[in-house]
């Protein structure tokens, strides 16, 4: 299924990039990242009357209302279900992840300056190419389509798609927070240099 080749290629760019690799000083990049938790909010929506699987009614996740519905869009980082605050143990959330990496949310996308219809060529997530979030918006009974947010070439964060479309994916790391930059602006052509506290 496309959740287990995702989490494949996540594995796969982690390992690759990541795991053994070192900064100009010597320190493994792994010592930057700290072993967090990632919300893959699929709790539903207070409007909500759906199921997430059954046709009619359409669901509507926390996701379509608080990025869509609602008149004063609010992102968040909580995550209220256990079972959604994906880890790599148990004990800091499901314990599904191998490594400490996975999707950008929805949310994470409009704190960074993506917002729901509008393109933004401003902003460091806007890279000309479709990706997906992890991030459910409903599962819409007219059509009978499941619809994750996704960002497309133009920068806008959006839903009406269906799950089945290829898009590319960002992988999200957690930088420890004793990390400090030492030099940069965060731009393409002066990005953040880290080091070690």
């Amino acid at each position: 299924d496309n959740s287990s080749n995702i989490k494949a290629t996540l594995d796969s760019w982690y390992a690759t990039n990541i795991v053994g690799k070192s900064d100009s000083e010597g320190n493994l990049l792994t010592n930057y990242i700290v072993d967090g938790t990632f919300c893959n909010d699929r709790s539903f929506a207070s409007s909500n009357t759906g199921n997430g699987y059954s046709l009619v009614p359409t669901t509507l996740y926390s996701a379509y209302k608080r990025l869509y519905a609602d008149a004063n869009k609010t992102a968040t980082l909580k995550c209220s279900q256990a079972s959604d605050r994906f880890s790599t143990t148990s004990s800091r959330g499901n314990g599904d992840l191998t490594y400490p990496v996975a999707l950008i949310t929805a949310d994470e996308v409009a704190l960074a300056g993506g917002h729901y219809g509008l393109a933004n060529e401003n902003y460091y997530l806007r890279t000309n190419d479709s990706f997906w979030t992890m991030t459910p918006s409903n599962v819409y009974a007219a059509d009978a389509i499941a619809n994750v947010y996704y960002v497309p070439s133009g920068g806008e964060l959006t839903q009406w798609n269906l799950v089945t479309v290829s898009y590319g994916v960002r992988p999200v790391i957690n930088i420890r927070s004793d990390v400090l930059i030492r030099e940069g602006d965060g731009t393409i052509e002066n990005p953040f240099v880290l080091t070690l506290n």
